[in-house]
């Protein structure tokens, strides 16, 4: 008991009587560890830092919010909800448009990877992701963050980044709209085809005489019955032969009538889509707006010289400790 009480005693107490004993070797090696933190921080290139500060556009449609009459509708040019920051920063993160990035400014050279060099493409896509980083704000904004050795290229690639993302979302956009719109074109002659069918059907029906089956065959019957009772078999006998072609091509005039209704509420339909879809498919309307664009930062973000010499230090200083400790201990338990 007495032994363990003790040595806890050491342990908590004694820890500054014995940096005092060694502190001729905890101070060499964080002296060493300072200067190796000085010449490093020298060494690492500074790079500067831009940003673009942007809000996506609301994913609601063009038409729906100019054309309708629609108080429910938010509006094209409104903000947009999370729904449409994860579809942004889906897109700010493709490989297509990192790619553009890579091409639009020879990032293989820029960044000295050589591209006949062993994996070239995993290392250009370490580089591109340590200096280039995309995350969502509390504000529902999108940050896009450029780290780089000129910060004149810094704030272009920021920039170039902004203006792509609204570009492949707009190209994604208007390439569903004119396959839409070329649907709906389809379906919008074919209906026209069929109303021109229906109204040819019913030319020839109404040339046998049938131009209101309901209100005709109401007449017929009635005219029909006043003749066999005055007892004009003559008159009786003609009308006899219309109601023949009327109960014959009645239906047939009555199921067309109907479906010319239908073909005609639907072709106005589709006329209005087809307006809507037009106005989609040859619009052009950003879906990013941007806060704040990027410039050319006048400091360096990184290194910060300062901390890697502090924490690099303080470092040192704890190892130094730690690593005497273990030696001490080891030592005291070879005497044992």
């Amino acid at each position: 008991m007495n032994k363990t009480t003790q040595d806890s005693t050491f342990d908590s107490t004694n820890l500054f009587v014995f940096i005092l004993k060694k502190w001729k070797i905890i101070f060499a090696i964080t002296a060493i560890g300072a200067i190796i933190s000085i010449i490093t921080s020298l060494i690492i290139t500074p790079k500067f830092q831009s940003s673009v500060i942007l809000y996506p556009a609301t994913s609601e449609s063009l038409a729906k919010s100019v054309i309708r009459d629609d108080m429910g509708s938010k509006g094209a040019l409104q903000f947009g909800e999370e729904e449409e920051v994860e579809q942004i920063l889906q897109i700010l993160n493709s490989d297509e448009l990192k790619n553009k990035i890579i091409k639009k400014y020879n990032l293989y050279e820029h960044y000295e990877i050589a591209e006949d060099a062993q994996y070239p493409k995993t290392q250009l896509k370490k580089e591109y992701n340590s200096n280039i980083s995309v995350e969502r704000t509390k504000f529902m904004s999108v940050r896009i963050e450029v780290l780089d050795k000129d910060p004149q290229m810094a704030a272009k690639i920021a920039n170039a980044i902004s203006m792509y993302a609204d570009t492949l979302m707009n190209d994604i956009k208007l390439k569903r709209a004119k396959i839409a719109l070329e649907l709906l074109k389809e379906r919008y002659r074919e209906e026209q085809n069929t109303i021109e069918t229906l109204e040819d059907s019913l030319k020839e029906i109404r040339k046998m005489g049938i131009n209101n089956y309901e209100s005709q065959a109401e007449v017929f019957n009635d005219a029909y019955a006043q003749a066999l009772a005055e007892n004009r078999v003559r008159g009786a006998r003609k009308i006899e032969e219309k109601l023949e072609i009327l109960s014959e091509y009645g239906g047939a005039y009555e199921s067309m009538t109907q479906k010319l209704q239908l073909s005609i509420s639907r072709v106005k339909f589709l006329k209005k889509k087809v307006e809507e879809m037009e106005i989609e498919a040859n619009s052009n309307v950003p879906h990013v707006f941007i806060v704040d664009r990027a410039i050319p930062a006048e400091k360096k973000a990184y290194p910060v010289r300062w901390l890697i010499v502090v924490v690099s230090t303080f470092g040192a200083f704890v190892f130094s400790i730690l690593i005497l400790l273990i030696l001490d201990t080891y030592r005291k338990y070879l005497k044992k």
